[in-house]
């Protein structure tokens, strides 16, 4: 039953991320980028959808009670964010895939590297997007630091 746990959890973390979409399709639609807001909202249903039914597939699991499910939910959750998070860099065709998800992962992981040549020329809702997958991967970070110093009781 801990993989029923994990998932479900894992299925409320990218239902939520979708919601974080919302905001770069604003802004590329405010700066008249059309077809990048389209992509941003594009992505934002494929990922509430992937959420949703994660979510109702393991309806009554149990919660995660050990170090164990909450190490593989923390892990499996920054490459699902990624890849969810790359949906938008690429059907914008500012990327391909593999590109697009190591920009994605990069942002995440907090670490700057970048496979964009000149930031300068990207668009300002991938710009936005760039910088708040970069926030949310902060962010991920100390909330995965606390639930591990908390499983070891600090």
């Amino acid at each position: 039953m801990l993989i029923a746990s994990v998932v479900s959890v894992l299925g409320w973390i990218i239902a939520l991320f979708a919601g974080t979409m919302i905001l770069p399709a604003l802004i590329a639609f405010g700066f008249e980028e059309t077809a990048l807001g389209t992509s941003f909202l594009g992505s934002a249903g494929l990922t509430f959808f992937a959420g949703i039914a994660l979510i109702f597939a393991t309806r009554g699991a149990d919660p995660i009670n050990t170090k164990g499910g909450g190490f593989l939910t923390g892990a499996l959750a920054f490459l699902a964010l990624a890849f969810f998070g790359a949906l938008p860099i690429y059907l914008s065709e500012a990327a391909g895939p593999a590109d697009a998800y190591f920009e994605a992962l990069s942002g995440l992981t907090t670490s700057g590297a970048t496979i964009f040549a000149s930031l300068e020329t990207l668009p300002h809702g991938l710009l936005f997007w760039r910088a708040l997958l970069q926030w949310t991967g902060g962010l991920g970070t100390i909330v995965l630091a606390v639930s591990i110093l908390s499983f070891g009781g600090v």
